[in-house]
Parts: structure tokens; sequence; C-alpha cells
């Protein structure tokens, strides 16, 4: 039984993982493009400080996800 929660929680890390990727896939496809364009500074901090709070964002989840109770893990083990 504690295998099938470790499978859950492995999986769920690696949906957000993969999304993470297509994410910063998508980000980079767009940052190969954007030299051509005339940026200010403050765009780029912009767009750096987004990307930071998401990736941020994106590990507090997966930290949620691995010690959470309210997924049920718990109710689990006390059957």
């Amino acid at each position: 039984m504690h295998q099938l929660e470790q499978e859950e929680q492995y999986s769920a890390l690696w949906y957000v993982i993969r999304f993470i990727f297509t994410v910063f896939g998508n980000f980079a496809n767009i940052s190969s493009l954007l030299p051509s364009l005339p940026l200010s500074p403050s765009l780029w901090f912009i767009m750096i400080y987004f990307s930071c709070s998401f990736l941020l964002l994106a590990l507090l989840f997966c930290l949620f996800l691995s010690m959470s109770p309210w997924s049920g893990g718990s109710e689990k083990k006390q059957v």
C-alpha cells in the first residue's frame, strides 16, 4: 500500500516537472526571438522576475504534494 502512495506522488511530481519543462521550453523559443526585439531593461527584469517566481511556486507545489496529509495519505495509513 505504501508503494502505491509513492507511485501516486511520483506521477504527480512527473506531471509538474513536465509542465515546467514545457513552459520553459516555450520561454526558450520566445527568448531566441527576443534579441531581435528592442526591449527595455525593466521589461527584462519583469520577465526574469516572473519566471523565477513561477519556478518557486512550482517547487513549493511539489513540496506541498510530497508532504501533504490532505491528499489522503494519512487516511490510507490508518486503514
